[in-house]
C-alpha cells in the first residue's frame, strides 16, 4: 500500500520568535514508521509547554484512539514517556486536503518532563 507523506507547504515556521499564538517552533524529523506510512515530527512550544506533533497518513488507522497512539509511538521508538502518556489525537486535513493524523505528545509542562523524542531534530532555518 502507498501512504502519503504530510503536506505542510502552507504553515508558516515561527523559528525566530513566537508567532500571534504565542507558538515558538524548535524542530523537525522525517522519517518512516515500520509499515512504510512517512511521518512528520514538528517540536514547539508555547508558554512552559513543549510539544511534539506527529503527523502522518490515516489510511487504515481512522478507529483508532489516543491510547492507541501512545502506544504506537513508543513502540514505533519516536518517544519515550516518563510515566502515563499525556497524548492527544485528531483526525485533519493536510495543506493539500488529505485526511491525517495529527497527534500531540506532551513533553515537558509545569510538573517536568514528560516525555522525549528518541530521534534527532533538525532546526528550522
Amino acid at each position: 500500500m502507498e501512504f502519503i507523506e504530510p503536506d505542510r507547504s502552507n504553515y508558516i515556521v515561527s523559528a525566530k520568535e513566537p508567532d500571534d499564538d504565542g507558538v515558538l517552533d524548535l524542530g523537525f524529523a522525517k522519517g518512516s514508521f515500520s509499515d512504510g506510512r512517512p511521518y512528520k515530527i514538528e517540536c514547539w512550544c508555547m508558554d512552559e509547554l513543549v510539544m511534539a506533533t506527529v503527523l502522518f497518513d490515516d489510511a487504515l488507522m481512522t478507529a483508532w484512539k489516543r491510547l492507541d497512539f501512545a502506544l504506537f509511538l513508543e513502540l514505533e521508538e519516536l518517544f519515550k514517556y516518563n510515566g502515563k502518556p499525556l497524548v492527544q489525537a485528531t483526525r485533519m486535513q493536510d495543506d493539500a486536503g488529505r485526511s491525517i493524523w495529527a497527534v500531540n505528545v506532551m513533553l515537558k509542562n509545569a510538573k517536568g518532563r514528560q516525555a522525549e523524542i528518541l530521534r534527532p531534530l533538525q532546526r528550522y532555518r
